[in-house]
């Protein structure tokens, strides 16, 4: 998984309206949070911005890490809000700073399904850095090549698709090594692996497969995400093939990375979603077990076994849970924001 934000060191002060105190808190502590996943502690540190007239560089850079935080939480429409006030009203915001924001405007906006603005907003991801052209701003630029890919497929143009995902792969393969990790450039080819195998490029896209597991080897200590993202992208490709009993099982390891207590004697055993905590363990969840239904459903249209479909009936049983699960959270959240909590 790409991280777009380097450290950065500079600190900022957040004034509590109504208490007359500051508090202290670094970039470096709130890329941390970010990193851990602690979105919710972010908006509880950084919320107060989006009411402050000042238009500091280090609010900006705030307003952007509270946006991100939003999406994340699922709050789209507060994270628009948020990074339109980056791109629009804050009159110190650079270059830079609207690179960030357009890139992860981008993603809510595809998030929300809103394929052509998504689109836009990344294409002004690469307008900006082929202006600018900051090192800084690197994985921005490959992320958003990435994510105009993404959508792109989704509208059904898999050629332009394609060529968005060759591109994206040939910017990050141009990283110094220091901003590179294999498992990312293993996830991309991947990526291309399938837009070719869509495209009837079936041995282009085995070499890209290949390619890609060689990247992966040795590479232990990448995070749990990316090897998940990982394993998840090679279930994809194998059911494109089809290959149902490879599919299943990349799908098994790429929840593994998630609950490493899943260990499954058969391709029917499913997890127990009762062990997900975090809001980002649970909405990765979802689209792990909605595509092993996808699976088993493709399955049982081949060969009609009821197993197969009554497995796939569960799971989308279990999904409902899961998604109540996250309607009750982001409530809660909302309803503690509101309070000041």
């Amino acid at each position: 998984m790409i991280k777009y934000f380097s450290v950065l060191w500079c600190v900022i002060q957040c004034t509590y309206c109504g208490f007359g105190q500051s508090s202290i808190i670094s970039f470096q502590e709130i890329d941390s949070l970010y990193l851990n996943g602690n979105y919710e502690e972010i908006v509880n540190q950084l919320d107060q911005l989006k009411t402050k007239a000042e238009n500091s560089l280090d609010e900006v850079s705030a307003w952007i890490y509270l946006g991100r935080a939003y999406n994340k939480l699922g709050d789209y429409n507060k994270g628009l809000t948020i990074l339109n006030k980056v791109l629009f009203r804050a009159a110190s915001a650079t270059d830079y700073h609207k690179i960030q924001a357009y890139g992860q405007k981008g993603k809510i906006l595809e998030a929300l399904g809103k394929n052509w603005d998504a689109i836009k907003a990344y294409k002004k991801v690469v307008e900006f850095y082929e202006k600018e052209n900051n090192p800084k701003t690197n994985l921005v630029y490959v992320d958003a090549l990435s994510g105009i890919s993404e959508v792109e497929s989704k509208l059904g143009d898999d050629l332009r698709a394609l060529d968005y995902a060759q591109r994206s792969l040939e910017a990050y393969q141009q990283l110094g090594k220091k901003d590179k990790e294999p498992i990312v450039e293993a996830t991309k080819m991947l990526q291309i692996a399938i837009l070719l195998k869509k495209n009837s490029q079936t041995e282009m896209a085995q070499k890209y497969v290949e390619y890609a597991r060689k990247l992966s080897l040795g590479n232990d200590e990448d995070s749990n995400l990316e090897w998940s993202e990982f394993y998840s992208l090679l279930s994809v490709y194998y059911l494109k093939l089809p290959d149902f009993r490879q599919s299943l099982q990349y799908n098994t390891e790429a929840m593994q990375q998630i609950m490493p207590d899943f260990k499954p004697n058969n391709k029917y055993q499913l997890p127990d979603i009762s062990l997900l905590e975090s809001t980002n363990s649970i909405n990765i969840s979802i689209d792990l077990l909605e595509f092993r239904a996808k699976v088993f459903r493709a399955e049982y249209s081949l060969n009609e076994q009821v197993e197969t479909l009554e497995n796939a009936l569960t799971i989308y049983e279990m999904l409902d849970q899961l998604l109540s699960r996250l309607r009750r959270f982001y409530i809660d959240q909302r309803t503690r924001l509101a309070w000041g909590d």
